[in-house]
């Protein structure tokens, strides 16, 4: 098998026995009962996973997400074993479905992890903060069944993307808890990092080209993690009294990170339907039989680590001054493999340096000299994320949630909503940041974002309360409970609801009293109007079919600009020098509905203005108030940036044979081979990331609302509708890749299937048993 040939120290009859023996307390026994799941998929090729204990849950899970998406995440174990290098090389050809910040880069960075024992010291915990040994048994039941799927396809994957792919191998524990920390807190504590602590060289030692180059992309401005938008509904908000809850993750299609629809169950344990986040073995958004809760990215508003400025001492560029007294840099050799531009293999090594203040990090703009270092103080890397799903998974109500996120801490940059069958809503940020407060800030500052690494009392803040070293305790943490709703999409802890701000939070939790996105704005306009009942619907709140619809309404927000744009087109119709057409320009503006259905007509030509105008501050006429942030700012500065570019947008059409009435149907879509699938959708709710407008081509769509669900917590039973709209699987060969786009695409989505009585009457259901021995055979 090629798969043995150079990435895989053992055998595939050996491969239970190996992964233990690359992880020191992998879980399990040698008088484990082996694994028994059964396999179910409903219509759209949801997977319903049934187990006969954690670890045959945890198999099955494992053998769909290989059957789905075992080229996508092919990379990925590339880059928790740190072979990426290896494989493709210093920078690339990188994997186009698994982003990271450079081969090289991250590959030195797992492989300091991993000589450093960073995941043996975690596994001695079995706590909360450590790993359950619950998710000990998810996960090694998870090994076992992708391991599995591989070997009965004999490592030779139908995803054309893998074609003669001689990088697909067996996974092991470590690599599944690796990949939970990549995702849960490298990604925005650690990821945008990674060129900078390969860039640190001390002054007088020559820089590689690789250095060099990381040095430079190092002072490139960090991306941020925006993605989602979630609802949850306490009985002051519903008709049944009951909670109710939406998400609505807005996220990469189709790779190692993708969110994809599952349900598993253990009787009498565990009954929970959602989503994972990647390759996971518990399910990250989702619901039981009495709480159902969500997530969006805080990551653009948090701050997940602290960079420091150190006083070196002369002459040894390698050690730091501290209140006066000499401390000495703990340096981490590392090597890995990496492919050069002939093909060749040669190894690379690198040393890390470690200071009381985080690890040494270089950029061009941020030098190691002579007389100063700077370093990075992160989030902590753990796997609790793993724990803090499993809780969720069990709790009853809103406060085991609460306390499960105050256990835990479990995930870098996520808000959490949740809702209950007693009408409870719930919101939080189960998020480990530095305990450096904002006093602390303004006292320890020696340049912008940079503290000052001579004082101890700049250092974070160790408080016993915290469930891990140097990071705010629980207490401090943004959360509120409701009767009426909370919500977020992506901005900060600040209006979750507007009738209780959550304000004297420390910074780095996020801005308070700052502009609102379109999408909060719109979200909460949509939800006040319901429960005042004043959207033109019958009642007030909302039932499950209102909850649907009308968070799905596709309002284009920046519509609040439509009259004033339809009556300054007009003023310009009569001046000289207008456009011709610019009548049947106003009249496309007044006659479009204000959404981005896919068949309103003239949203594509507003939609191309607001590409062109764009929405700061200077567009505006009432500007924005803290004390009113739902409704403002508002008004359109009719200026002539404005005038351009509602000129610029009919050019636009025009040169491209676009109609300006045209609606969005012919324009939007996603590109699967040769089919094109038309995609309704825009900014808020309906979220679509697109290619930029190609003229008559208009926008292809990319990434966007992936897994989305609704559900109404009964006392009865969970009920609800979800969909997937990037398709089940990754694989574009298979009917699942296309499958529910097309469901999206016309709003037809799939009920939730919860009991066994629903799973057991969908109408494209099919099944498959799985057995196997302890040892991996079967």
């Amino acid at each position: 098998m090629r798969h043995s040939k150079q990435f895989v120290r053992c055998s595939a009859a050996a491969l239970a026995a190996c992964a233990c023996a690359l992880l020191a307390a992998c879980g399990g026994s040698d008088d484990d009962k082996g694994y028994s799941v059964e396999i179910r998929r409903t219509t759209g090729g949801v997977p319903h996973v049934k187990g006969t204990d954690l670890a045959s849950a945890g198999y099955g899970m494992g053998y769909v997400w290989a059957q789905d998406h075992a080229c996508t995440m092919s990379g990925r174990w590339l880059t928790t074993s740190a072979q990426a290098a290896q494989r493709f090389g210093r920078d690339g050809p990188t994997f186009s479905f698994d982003a990271r910040n450079g081969n090289l880069a991250s590959d030195l960075y797992i492989q300091k992890l991993i000589t450093e024992g960073w995941l043996d010291r975690l596994m001695q915990d079995k706590g909360p903060t450590g790993v359950l040994p619950e998710v000990r048994e998810l996960v090694r039941g998870y090994v076992a069944g992708y391991n599995r799927y591989l070997k009965e396809v004999d490592y030779t994957l139908s995803d054309p993307r893998c074609a003669g792919a001689d990088w697909i191998r067996p996974i092991t524990e470590r690599d599944v808890y690796l990949n939970a920390t990549w995702w849960a807190d490298m990604l925005t504590a650690v990821r945008n990092e990674l060129p900078g602590y390969l860039a640190a060289v001390p002054p007088g030692a020559a820089a590689t080209p690789a250095q060099v180059a990381a040095a430079a992309q190092a002072d490139e401005p960090a991306p941020k993690v925006t993605a989602s938008n979630m609802v949850a509904l306490g009985k002051g908000a519903t008709q049944s009294g009951h909670g109710m809850l939406f998400s609505n993750p807005h996220w990469e299609w189709n790779t190692a990170d993708g969110m994809v629809a599952a349900h598993m169950t253990v009787p009498g344990l565990l009954n929970v339907n959602g989503m994972t986040f990647g390759a996971s073995p518990v399910i990250g958004i989702g619901h039981n039989d009495k709480v159902a809760w969500g997530h969006t990215s805080a990551g653009a508003a948090v701050t997940n680590g602290v960079r420091y400025r150190l006083q070196l001492v002369p002459g040894s560029p390698t050690s730091y001054i501290v209140d006066g007294v000499r401390h000495e840099m703990v340096p981490t050799r590392v090597t890995v493999q990496v492919r050069n531009a002939s093909g060749a293999v040669e190894p690379y090594t690198h040393t890390f340096y470690e200071t009381m203040f985080g690890t040494v990090s270089v950029s061009t703009s941020r030098p190691w000299t002579a007389e100063h270092a700077y370093t990075w103080k992160h989030s902590p890397l753990k796997v609790s994320g793993l724990n803090m799903w499993y809780l969720y998974a069990k709790a009853q109500s809103v406060d085991d949630v609460h306390q499960a996120d105050r256990r835990t801490m479990g995930v870098a940059w996520i808000n959490t909503t949740a809702a209950d069958t007693q009408g409870r809503a719930y919101r939080s940020m189960p998020t480990p940041l530095p305990y450096v407060t904002d006093e602390m800030i303004a006292n320890c500052s020696v340049t912008a974002g940079v503290l000052d690494g001579r004082r101890q009392a700049c250092a974070p803040i160790q408080d016993a309360a915290a469930p891990f070293p140097g990071v705010f305790p629980p207490s401090m943490m943004p959360f509120q409970f409701r009767d009426d709703y909370t919500y977020n999409a992506n901005d900060s802890h600040w209006i979750s609801n507007p009738h209780q701000p959550l304000e004297g939070y420390p910074s780095l939790f996020g801005p308070e009293r700052t502009v609102q996105s379109h999408r909060t704005r719109a979200g909460l306009q949509i939800i006040e109007e319901r429960i005042a009942g004043t959207d033109g619907a019958p009642g007030k709140g909302f039932t499950l079919d209102l909850f649907v619809s009308k968070l799905f309404d596709g309002r284009e927000y920046a519509r609040l600009w439509q009259a004033d744009l339809v009556d300054y087109c007009n003023q310009l119709a009569g001046t000289a020098g207008a456009p011709a057409s610019l009548g049947q320009a106003c009249t496309a503006i007044a006659g479009w509905k204000g959404t981005y259905h896919l068949d309103d007509p003239g949203a594509v030509l507003f939609r191309r203005f607001v590409e062109r105008s764009g929405t700061g501050a200077d567009r505006y006429t009432v500007p924005f108030d803290p004390a009113d942030p739902l409704n403002t700012p508002r008004g359109l500065n009719r200026s002539t940036a404005v005038r351009d570019a509602l000129y610029g947008a009919m050019n636009d059409l025009a040169g491209s044979g676009i109609p300006l009435d045209a609606s969005l149907r012919g324009y939007q879509y996603r590109q699967v081979g040769s089919e094109r699938i038309p995609l309704p959708g825009g900014n808020i709710f309906q979220r679509l990331n697109t290619a930029p407008f190609a003229g008559a081509d208009g926008w292809r769509a990319t990434s966007g609302s992936s897994f989305i669900y609704w559900v109404e917590m009964r006392a009865s039973g969970p009920v609800g509708k979800q969909i997937q709209v990037q398709g089940q699987s990754d694989d574009p060969t298979s009917p699942l890749h296309t499958d529910q786009t097309r469901r999206y695409s016309a709003g037809n989505y799939l009920d939730i299937r919860f009991t066994e009585q629903e799973v057991l009457a969908d109408p494209g259901l099919t099944t498959q048993v799985l057995k196997a021995k302890a040892d991996g055979s079967f």
